[in-house]
């Protein structure tokens, strides 16, 4: 390689780093080319069911639904707050999802895993600015995930590999402390990629993705007389549009 070329290509990783810099001020040099999604960023969850909540009024019941019990044209929903008569019932109930299909003789192909989702708080000289989504698929943390969170003054962080470290924990136990070794390991992964972070977690949650076995972000639906069952990996995106259409005849 001629010293032209050489210098052309220390130009081009200089520009790289100054990229990944403004993307994503609080990470170190990735040391390689990134894939910068315009579009993509962080759901703000909390706004998006204060949206829907609002959308349907006193219409939501804050219920835990007991069992179901399809007819030829309707379905009876027992809950614990009062038993409804509805024509349709659409079920999307993350690890509760294969309980209630089971229930009216569905057995769904989904696989339980257990996420650690840790809190950093961002250094006060980047807090507040705009940050971008990070998915890593490097060396032994292979498709670890950070987002921004609470307006950009928190990034939040999980690592890929926790999952199998946390497999044998179930919602039951979710008062359980977390596993001290998933914490530390993800806090050592902010200190050397995320340096911009303060290297301990300001909040740490245990979350139970349900996912189809057969692929990893996939969605399927099962219908059971007029009962339409709906699962799969990151549904949160993708519920609310379909579940209008799941329900109507």
């Amino acid at each position: 390689m001629g010293p032209h070329a050489h210098s052309g290509k220390r130009r081009g990783m200089q520009r790289d780093h100054y990229d990944q810099r403004r993307a994503l001020p609080v990470a170190a040099p990735l040391g390689e080319t990134v894939l910068l999604d315009v579009r993509g960023g962080a759901i703000r969850a909390d706004r998006a069911v204060a949206a829907l909540a609002g959308a349907l009024g006193h219409r939501l019941v804050a219920a835990e639904v007991v069992s179901l019990h399809p007819g030829r044209d309707d379905v009876t929903v027992a809950t614990s707050e009062g038993v409804w008569l509805a024509r349709r019932a659409v079920v999307c109930a993350g690890v509760d999802t294969a309980r209630i299909a089971r229930g009216i003789g569905l057995e769904l192909p989904i696989e339980t895993g257990c996420q650690l989702r840790a809190t950093y708080a961002v250094g006060e000289a980047v807090a507040g600015a705009r940050l971008a989504c990070l998915l890593d698929r490097r060396g032994p943390d292979a498709s670890s995930y950070a987002a921004p969170c609470d307006d950009g003054r928190l990034y939040t962080v999980g690592l890929g590999s926790s999952e199998g470290e946390l497999r044998s924990l179930r919602p039951t136990v979710a008062a359980q402390a977390p596993p001290r070794v998933a914490i530390q390991r993800t806090s050592q992964y902010v200190a050397r990629v995320l340096p911009g972070l303060d290297p301990d977690p300001a909040d740490v949650r245990l979350r139970w993705p349900a996912k189809l076995a057969s692929t990893e972000d996939a969605f399927a639906t099962w219908e059971q007389g007029p009962v339409t069952v709906f699962a799969g990996h990151n549904l949160f995106k993708f519920a609310p549009l379909l579940g209008a259409q799941l329900a109507s005849p």
